[in-house]
């Protein structure tokens, strides 16, 4: 409802889960990535999709470098995944990457690479997690990118910042 100009939410949920074959069946007129049904690369995509059965991807947003207690988070989800049978096939890792805006201080530069390089240190203990997991990281809004600030999706952070983390993950 809007309540003094301001749209206010009372409720808010998921739509109630069904089948595949469903939601195809009721909106047969869509066509996902362009594929047609029957097509060659829809039957590839669907053969993709049935083998990766064990495929599974930890997308973490704000992950604050700078705050003990997320990296306390992060070492315990990664003991949980190394002992794990499956590791995940990808960590998605979002910033913003600092608590605070990046560029407020001269030390900036200098704090930042230090977060990394911890970051980077805690990853190399899980060699499970380091060879059979990707980790894909996407800079926040405040955080430093290669490119245009209020491009999206922004281009990546320098590597001045994640030398010992590209080191690590090679």
């Amino acid at each position: 409802e809007i309540v003094d100009d301001r749209f206010r939410v009372s409720t808010m949920a998921f739509p109630p889960p069904e089948k595949r074959e469903d939601t195809l069946r009721h909106m047969s007129n869509v066509k996902y990535l362009e594929l047609a049904p029957g097509s060659q690369d829809y039957i590839h995509m669907r053969a993709l999709e049935e083998r990766a059965e064990d495929t599974m991807f930890v997308v973490l947003s704000n992950v604050h470098l700078d705050k003990p207690r997320v990296m306390e988070k992060l070492e315990q989800m990664f003991d949980v995944f190394s002992e794990s049978e499956v590791v995940p096939t990808a960590f998605v890792v979002t910033g913003n990457f600092m608590s605070r805006p990046f560029g407020h201080s001269n030390e900036d530069t200098k704090i930042l690479t230090e977060h990394f390089d911890h970051l980077a240190n805690m990853i190399s203990k899980y060699s499970k997690i380091r060879k059979g997991s990707q980790f894909i990281f996407v800079p926040g809004p405040s955080d430093p990118s290669t490119g245009h600030a209020n491009v999206l999706p922004r281009p990546a952070i320098p590597s001045i910042f994640t030398a010992r983390l590209r080191q690590v993950l090679q």
